[in-house]
């Protein structure tokens, strides 16, 4: 079951996907793309005051708007921790 968090605008289209597997980021603004990556790539989480949630891999860092109350961005983020935490413990 994938869980997935989406911040459209007029201009850039974002989405963020988490599954068993890793993490789809999606953000496109006339050009860009997708990228997958596994949950051991994952080498940082942060979440703002300001709801901006990002997530580093090696030098980038990809981020997404959340609205941290809602339950389902609730679920995506911790998903997303639980899966970075895990990762890199190889459970």
């Amino acid at each position: 079951m994938k869980l997935t968090i989406k911040a459209n605008t007029f201009i850039e289209q974002r989405q963020l996907g988490v599954d068993a597997a890793g993490v789809y980021y999606r953000k496109t603004a006339f050009l860009g793309g997708s990228q997958y990556f596994r949950h051991q790539q994952i080498d940082c989480v942060t979440l703002s005051d300001k709801g901006m949630l990002a997530f580093q891999v090696g030098n980038e860092v990809f981020s997404i708007p959340v609205r941290p109350y809602d339950a389902r961005h609730q679920a995506v983020i911790e998903a997303l921790v639980r899966g970075a935490r895990f990762g890199h413990l190889g459970v």
